[in-house]
């Protein structure tokens, strides 16, 4: 029997879930531990999002994801997380597992070209639209652990309060550490930043650079928005490919000589 997820009320039918395992498991990422999800009117509106407080951690020899995780510290207000860094991302072509140097030089040269051009996104998008017609499957295949980032989610009125232990991530060969804060894609709609820019979520590609001091996604009924910190990237992104990819949000970009971080995100009812 499943364990029922934590529930931590954020306002007026507008909570924010913890599960202890993977769930909810969906598209791409389903095998992958998620942080927060989001759910508005009895409805999680995750989707293919990783949610809020999530790590994903990269090396010089690979990307490392989490699989398994446990919670500890429950109370009223917090709870924490211990994602283990314990799995890399493969394709499987009909039971052929692709990896090592080949599959990672295309991969770089793959996200490189894919964050800078939009036309460069568009293809890519139409490639994974076939990509499971054509057998093609994503796999998170486990390996010998990398360490843990330990997330502690303490909630106030109207914002969520996330510090990020790193000091048990093993940092040799480390090159970058991402904290992605993620929900589901059809769920928002409207961008917006303190430089004044407002725009459809549409407009947004897979990664880019936020500028502004704070940034806002919004949809019909919740909004949440999030913060420069000093001495690290923050970034927006959106994908959304039927039946494979909808997940919208930000991530900060930190570098292995960060040992612990804390962040804010104001959420609500709009």
């Amino acid at each position: 029997m499943k364990v029922p997820p934590h529930r931590f009320v954020i306002s007026q039918n507008l909570e924010a879930l913890l599960y202890n395992d993977n769930r909810p498991n969906r598209m791409e990422i389903a095998d992958l531990q998620k942080g927060l999800v989001l759910e508005l009117e009895s409805k999680e509106i995750i989707e293919e999002g990783i949610g809020f407080g999530a790590p994903v951690v990269i090396y010089g020899d690979d990307v490392f994801f989490s699989k398994t995780a446990r919670i500890v510290n429950v109370g009223p207000e917090n709870i924490t997380k211990i994602f283990q860094m314990d799995s890399i991302s493969r394709v499987d072509f009909q039971g052929i597992i692709f990896g090592g140097f080949l599959y990672k030089k295309f991969y770089d040269i793959f996200s490189r070209h894919y964050m800078e051009t939009n036309w460069s996104q568009a293809f890519f998008r139409m490639l994974m639209a076939l990509k499971r017609s054509l057998g093609f499957r994503t796999r998170f295949i486990a390996v010998e652990n990398r360490g843990s980032v330990r997330v502690k989610f303490k909630f106030i009125p109207s914002k969520i309060l996330v510090n990020v232990d790193l000091t048990g991530l093993r940092t040799s060969g480390c090159k970058e550490i991402l904290l992605l804060n993620e929900q589901g894609a059809r769920s928002f709609n409207r961008y917006s930043d303190s430089s004044g820019t407002e725009q459809n979520v549409s407009q947004m590609g897979a990664w880019e650079e936020v500028k502004s001091k704070s940034a806002t996604l919004e949809g019909v009924g919740v909004k949440f928005t999030i913060y420069q910190q000093n001495g690290v990237k923050l970034m927006r992104g959106r994908e959304e490919v039927q039946g494979r990819l909808s997940w919208i949000g930000f991530a900060y970009s930190l570098q292995p000589s960060i040992t612990e971080f804390d962040y804010a995100i104001q959420i609500g009812r709009n």
